[in-house]
């Protein structure tokens, strides 16, 4: 898993060049030394939503029947995310190897779903409500819950609770203030670890 992430996806860098995806010397640290349950307190422009966007998309091109879902504070974000950090890299990874992905195709897609042929799905909200998600990403969640309490609250009841057992799940963002649900667990994680 860990080479396909470095040499089959594609995405188009802040210059706008397209380039291969490699992890850069953070999101390697990270990959490294996940747990199931993460929390990401960061700074700005790390890539942390890319190589999840990535990630999720590897888990569910090569796993039959898995949901990956990414949250972002708002709907233009998350379809953003879809587009450019989903879409893209699946589309060019097709095109560089397409022996490999014979018969994985996209067979239902919408400005915030890709549903492939092995039952897996990709998808992008500002939350999540039932169903059972086995990857969930919640990008820039401190300030979802610095400037929008009702969806944090929804996040954390609905998103969270959705996640099967065992599940992945990302919580990333540069801090907000010293309250508030990423406040709380960032603490916990650092208590934790």
């Amino acid at each position: 898993k860990f080479y396909r992430l470095n040499h089959l996806y594609y995405i188009v860098n802040k210059d706008g060049e397209d380039v291969p995806f490699v992890m850069n010397d953070s999101q390697c640290h990270f990959y490294e030394n996940r747990h199931n349950k993460n929390i990401i307190l960061k700074a700005r422009q790390m890539g942390f939503s890319t190589l999840m966007c990535i990630l999720f998309l590897d888990e569910v091109l090569f796993q039959p029947n898995k949901k990956a879902v990414i949250i972002a504070h708002s709907l233009d974000d998350a379809q953003s995310l879809l587009l450019t950090k989903v879409k893209y890299p699946y589309q060019r990874a097709r095109e560089e190897f397409p022996g490999l992905f014979e018969g994985i195709t996209v067979v239902k897609e919408t400005t915030t779903e890709m549903h492939f042929s092995n039952g897996s799905v990709i998808a992008v909200d500002t939350t999540v409500r039932g169903g059972t998600v086995q990857y969930l990403h919640v990008s820039e969640f401190g300030k979802i819950c610095a400037t929008a309490i009702n969806k944090a609250n929804e996040i954390v009841a609905g998103a969270f609770n959705a996640i099967a057992k065992g599940g992945f799940l990302t919580i990333e963002s540069t801090a907000e203030g010293n309250s508030g649900f990423f406040y709380d667990y960032t603490m916990d994680a650092r208590a934790i670890q």
